[in-house]
């Protein structure tokens, strides 16, 4: 340990330099790197299932499918797209 301190001590004009150096290229590096302000993200997708048992595929479309797509539609001002899906006993909405 003592060693490295004479060394450190003796070359101290060396280190200083080369310090300096990876400063100030680590500066111009810096300001040439790309930032974004704002990162991209995307909408969030919601899935909604419903389990309705006992009930046709026709019945749970009827019933539940149609009156939540036209309930989501209106009420969520960003929604652009929905997928529904009507299976004996199941409703999948899908807002993408």
């Amino acid at each position: 340990m003592k060693f490295i301190t004479q060394l450190s001590i003796e070359f101290r004009y060396l280190i200083l330099s080369f310090f300096a150096i990876v400063l100030i290229t680590s500066f111009v590096q810096l300001r040439g790197q790309v930032v974004d302000m704002l990162p991209e993200f995307q909408p969030p997708i919601v899935e909604i299932q419903t389990e309705a048992l006992g009930l046709s595929a026709e019945e749970v479309e009827a019933l539940i499918t149609v009156p939540m797509e036209v309930d989501l539609m209106n009420g969520v001002s960003w929604v652009e797209t929905i997928r529904s899906k009507s299976m004996p006993g199941l409703s999948s909405i899908m807002q993408l």
